[in-house]
């Protein structure tokens, strides 16, 4: 049998993964978790309870797991609540971003313009990685987008930082709430892991730890921004928008839509990003799952951001995620890196065609 070289990620593309779910988890919930903490010291401390949350997820495949279909299914729905979740937040910031557009003329089952457009938008991102085999596929192609969105988040805290700090530190209260907020997408970050990419060949030190550095990084290092570049009037118990005072900040009249469009291209494509993720680990316990499902678990997420209830989605998100990690992730067949040819990696159990 003819050997065939392991498969291989780009080296840094586990590690971008992980800024942007991290990212992500803070800029869905940040704002809410902030009113809750009442002060950014305890915004601060809730973040670090939430880092831990998220590397104890990290780890979470080292423990034994449950290989069932129901495994696959809650990994699926985590990742149709995280998107949900997600495109939730996309909208709030383009109702900002975009004031003067015709949002609530209306509605057509739940969807008004604003919420239809957002999940228009959202298929558009998936048809990528539905034409492509995103679920399946040893190499998936997330690093372009997940370049794109860490820019379009990065931008505006860059420039904004470039000005002086204000430093909103002032003590809050009770830590729970917060804590409960900032872990109900803390789960997100055991998806970049070996159930949902391939291990690189002759893996180094650095490829096992640097996603979690660039974790912890995130997680305390982006509510540290935000509060640093904006004033305390505006960020504690100010609007849903982390991004709406960095950019006026950084571009001046009307920066701060430009902030918040910048948050909520952001949100999108990071929905995209955990739904594909999700899906991939789902897709180790369920054979019959294919990358056309993707259709169809964005038309759920888009739907429950639409119907549900703000408060109803952040719990159900939080409950169905560690759920999921509770059951486990299924085990991705080239955990051994080095020692799987590509042909087992692209070809079904069943000898169905490659996807």
């Amino acid at each position: 049998m003819r050997n065939n070289p392991a498969v291989a990620l780009p080296a840094l593309l586990p590690t971008v993964l992980a800024v942007v779910v991290a990212a992500a988890s803070v800029v869905a919930i940040g704002a809410r978790s902030l009113e809750a903490a009442g002060g950014g010291q305890t915004w601060l401390q809730a973040w670090a309870v939430a880092l831990g949350l998220s590397l104890l997820a990290t780890m979470r495949r080292r423990w034994p797991a449950f290989r069932t279909p129901a495994s696959g299914s809650a990994w699926a729905l985590a990742g149709v609540a995280g998107c949900a979740l997600l495109v939730r937040h996309a909208m709030d910031c383009i109702v900002l971003a975009a004031q003067e557009a015709p949002w609530s003329t209306g509605d057509w089952m739940g969807f008004d313009l604003g919420e239809g457009t957002i999940a228009l938008a959202l298929a558009i991102l998936s048809i990528p990685a539905v034409v492509l085999g995103g679920l399946r596929r040893p190499r998936p192609l997330l690093l372009f987008p997940s370049l794109v969105a860490l820019v379009l988040l990065l931008s505006p805290l860059v420039l904004a930082l470039l000005d002086t700090a204000s430093g909103a530190v002032a003590t809050g209260g009770s830590l729970v709430p917060p804590v409960l907020l900032a872990g109900c997408l803390a789960w997100t970050a055991a998806l970049v892991g070996p159930a949902a990419l391939p291990l690189r060949a002759h893996r180094t030190f650095l490829d096992r730890a640097l996603p979690r550095f660039a974790l912890a990084g995130v997680l305390v290092g982006l509510p540290w921004a935000v509060l640093a570049t904006a004033a305390p009037g505006r960020v504690i118990g100010g609007g849903e928008i982390l991004l709406a005072e960095a950019g006026a900040r950084a571009f001046g009249r009307y920066g701060d839509r430009i902030g918040a469009g910048c948050e909520g291209l952001f949100s999108l494509l990071a929905a995209v990003i955990v739904l594909v993720l999700a899906g991939r680990v789902a897709a180790r316990a369920l054979p019959w799952l294919r990358s056309g499902a993707l259709i169809g678990l964005v038309a759920l997420a888009a739907v429950a951001s639409a119907w549900l209830p703000l408060p109803t989605l952040i719990f159900a998100t939080g409950i169905i995620g560690w759920v999921a990690v509770l059951l486990g992730p299924e085990e991705a067949p080239w955990v051994p890196a080095g020692s799987l040819e590509v042909e087992a990696l692209v070809t079904p159990p069943s000898g169905d065609p490659p996807t």
